[in-house]
């Protein structure tokens, strides 16, 4: 049985991975968009100076001015990205960085909806207190269930399919933990969630089959673990 604290504190630990990486992206890429703007100031001011220097002709100040006046039009015309264009190239790096590969072991999903609408309000990421009573924990799952279509990640959908698992709600755990799977079938713990979530509401033969196949593929001890105990009637 899963504590919903230990869930709460692993969901904060995937949020904190999550913010990390999009922070170091996001300094990339306002790294990469200053730096050539920065050495091009730089050449201008340096030539500005050289031309500034003692001994200059009355046509060398003409030809200084002129640059002068160059290097102002191009100050107006020329300005550094927004923090809101640097917001959008930060977000497409990492969104391009967060898609993976997937292998074919995908749990077979009849209904295949959740499209995201266009022109939809999409509901804030709040982050969660470690602290969790029973209608603060309530009021969390509906915030991360509201947002799954438009996010649709992994660690919103296993966290989902532990907490429901941990209350009994077998039907509802069975459902986060193949969304999690359709999301990315290389993690184990979406098929043992998966597949004990079956196992408790009666569907043993079905979870053993579906176990069976992920072990004859990867060859985990933890879910031939699981496979002995639903077919020896253990408690798990």
């Amino acid at each position: 049985m899963y504590d919903i604290e230990s869930l709460e504190r692993k969901w904060q630990k995937y949020r904190r991975k999550r913010m990390i990486r999009i922070a170091g992206w996001s300094l990339l890429i306002i790294v990469i968009t200053t730096a050539p703007m920065a050495i091009y100031y730089y050449s201008i001011n340096t030539e500005h100076a050289v031309s500034n220097g003692p001994k200059v002709s009355n046509k060398s100040i003409e030809v200084s001015a002129g640059v002068s006046n160059t290097v102002n039009k191009n100050k107006k015309t020329t300005s550094a990205p927004s923090p809101k264009q640097q917001a959008i190239l930060a977000n497409a790096s990492v969104e391009s960085q967060a898609k993976k590969t997937h292998t074919n072991m995908l749990i077979q999903v009849s209904d295949k909806s959740g499209k995201v609408e266009k022109n939809v309000g999409i509901p804030s990421k709040k982050k969660i207190n470690l602290e969790v009573h029973d209608a603060k924990s309530t009021q969390v799952i509906k915030e991360i269930e509201a947002r799954f279509p438009y996010t649709r990640e992994y660690d919103d959908t296993i966290y989902l399919a532990k907490y429901y698992y941990s209350k009994h709600q077998y039907r509802k755990a069975e459902k986060w933990a193949m969304q999690a799977n359709t999301i990315d079938s290389t993690q184990e713990e979406s098929w043992i969630l998966y597949a004990k979530s079956k196992a408790k509401q009666g569907h043993r033969a079905a979870a053993l089959r579906i176990l069976q196949a992920y072990y004859d593929q990867t060859g985990s001890l933890h879910v031939k673990m699981v496979i002995d105990d639903i077919r020896k009637g253990r408690e798990f």
